[in-house]
């Protein structure tokens, strides 16, 4: 006798079709599957683009990816558990080799990924391969082969977790994962532990790839001279090298949480409140040098009383575009004392011709400057001409001679001399700070530009100029 009346019979027919239709999703979208395979998944933008690159990693069109990212924001549950058990669901005779800086975070990681194959969500989604090993005929888990260590499918299927350092003689994979290769930053700091980790990488696991095999390298940064930093380093001087697709998500991005659900940004905040350097490296994915780069931190000097200043200028390093990868606009305000040159106020932000056309007239009719400096290239040209037609703002157009670290470089003398002052305290002091510290290695270089261009005329050695009055 059916347990079902006619009556409930569409009912529940619609329930069956909305189930098939799930797991459908889940065996195409990695995405779908974190969310079957966990009722209490909880997703995000940036786990959204994360999956789209992990499923070009399966389709074999991503061979080489570095993903940055912050503590505690979903990385390795979906590269290091749920991927590589979607990624055998759809690929059961592959092999792929865990790595983490201990053997017991692989293992934990591979401890989970093996529950989940084992479950009934799994065998919903990819119903060949069930833990039914005693069932002839099936993919299943090898039962001789279920330890955390090491276990796979019976089509030749694997999964290999290792801490760094170990052996993989005879272990060849297709896909290769390193998910966080250092522990803390006592680890970090250390030259032989990060020469240990890089000659673990090429000399160990880079050697055991198979043709046509993919890596991938997460982590969070705690040294420049990390793995990321090295790869990143020698594909940047060496085109002939491997390349690398770079994903980094920072935990604030132009004032805004990249997961506010779960990181709010006041509570962000207060983390980087305890160490503005540590935050950059740990939750930014931008680590500096302890004394900076170029710039050292110990060099500026600070004030909390303008002086008479002589001259007023105003710095301009332009763009026109509003996307978060452009480098911002940015005008950055100097007076010269007697003592040094004092930098008063910074205005940046990411606006398009018309909206930097206004606030470029704003700014000098608020400050009055006795010059407004205007580099002559790309979009300042554009700037220059409009404020020449319309106005009768003091511009020169400063063509750069030398390229940024070497302008840079030129006005290191007069920030080590103790002559540049920053006000002890001002909303965009940290960015400011952090950028010219990070430099050449950070994500932006505007206030960079701003500044090297400000100092350079201010001690008397501009790059060509040209007056416009």
């Amino acid at each position: 006798m059916l347990n079902t009346s006619i009556d409930q019979l569409p009912a529940k027919l619609g329930e069956w079709s909305q189930e098939q239709l799930c797991r459908q999703n889940a065996r195409r979208s990695l995405l779908s599957f974190c969310e079957y395979t966990h009722s209490r998944y909880r997703t995000a933008w940036h786990l959204e683009q994360l999956a789209d690159r992990l499923e070009s990693i399966e389709r074999g069109e991503t061979k080489r990816l570095i993903v940055v990212m912050p503590p505690q924001h979903g990385k390795s549950e979906m590269i290091s558990v749920r991927f590589p058990a979607w990624f055998l669901g759809r690929n059961d005779n592959k092999s792929i080799v865990q790595a983490s800086y201990a053997e017991s975070l692989a293992l934990f990681h591979s401890r989970q990924a093996r529950d989940i194959l084992v479950s009934s969500e799994y065998q919903n989604i990819f119903p060949d391969i069930v833990h039914r090993p005693q069932t002839e005929g099936q993919t299943a888990i090898v039962p001789v082969r279920q330890s955390a260590t090491e276990w796979g499918t019976r089509t030749g299927g694997s999964y290999y977790a290792v801490g760094v350092g170990g052996g993989l003689t005879g272990r060849g994979f297709d896909i290769g994962i390193i998910d966080d290769p250092v522990k803390d930053a006592a680890e970090a700091a250390s030259p032989t532990y990060r020469d240990n980790v890089w000659n673990w990488y090429s000399m160990v696991f880079r050697t055991r790839l198979r043709p046509d095999a993919a890596i991938i390298i997460v982590m969070t940064r705690w040294h420049q001279d990390d793995l990321v930093g090295r790869l990143l380093q020698l594909s940047a001087e060496n085109a002939d090298v491997e390349q690398w697709d770079v994903i980094h998500f920072e935990a604030i991005k132009d004032g805004r949480a990249l997961w506010p659900d779960r990181y709010p940004l006041d509570v962000l905040l207060k983390i980087r409140a305890v160490s503005d350097r540590n935050f950059e490296a740990l939750f930014q994915g931008s680590p500096t040098l302890a004394e900076g780069n170029i710039f050292k931190r110990e060099w500026w000097k600070h004030y909390r009383v303008r002086p008479e200043f002589k001259r007023l200028i105003q710095s301009w390093d332009t763009a026109f575009k509003k996307g978060q990868s452009n480098d911002p606009s940015v005008c950055g305000l100097w007076g010269e004392a007697d003592d040094g040159f004092y930098l008063i106020d910074v205005w940046r932000d990411r606006v398009e011709f018309p909206e930097l056309r206004n606030a470029a007239i704003a700014a000098y009719n608020r400050d009055h400057p006795d010059v407004v400096l205007v580099e002559d290239a790309a979009s300042g040209q554009s700037l220059l001409q409009a404020l020449r037609r319309e106005t009768l703002i003091p511009l020169k157009a400063v063509r750069p001679d030398k390229d940024k670290e070497a302008r840079a470089n030129a006005i290191t003398p007069l920030i080590e001399s103790g002559r540049v002052f920053l006000p002890e305290h001002a909303a965009w002091l940290h960015d400011y700070m952090e950028e010219l510290s990070s430099f050449p290695n950070g994500e932006h270089d505007d206030q960079v530009d701003s500044t090297t261009q400000a100092l350079r005329y201010l001690a008397g050695r501009p790059e060509k100029l040209v007056s416009f009055v």
